[in-house]
């Protein structure tokens, strides 16, 4: 049996994007990408976790086509804007909600 890899990115590093960062770690995984409001701060969530790309912009991630799966833990009022973007790119979605 072949097994499917996902490429997933983050929208965001908070606490929640670093849990899930931690948890695909244990599974043997990792993230493949991270977009953040903040450049720096993606930068510095991909050398800790050492995740290949960090997108310049935000919307970046939505256009890459290697992006399966985009994880949105951005605050909470953003996410119905990047939510509709990501499906709009054809991508699958993860959002946490309060």
């Amino acid at each position: 049996m072949t097994e499917i890899q996902y490429k997933w990115a983050t929208l965001g590093t908070g606490v929640i994007a670093n849990e899930l960062a931690q948890a695909m770690e244990a599974l043997g995984g990792k993230l493949y990408s991270v977009a953040n409001r903040t450049y720096d701060k993606g930068v510095a969530f991909a050398e800790k976790y050492g995740i290949e790309k960090v997108y310049k912009e935000i919307d970046q991630v939505f256009d890459d086509p290697e992006v399966d799966i985009i994880y949105i833990s951005t605050p909470h009022n953003t996410h119905i804007n990047y939510l509709r973007k990501a499906l709009a790119a054809g991508k699958h979605v993860l959002c946490d909600a309060q």
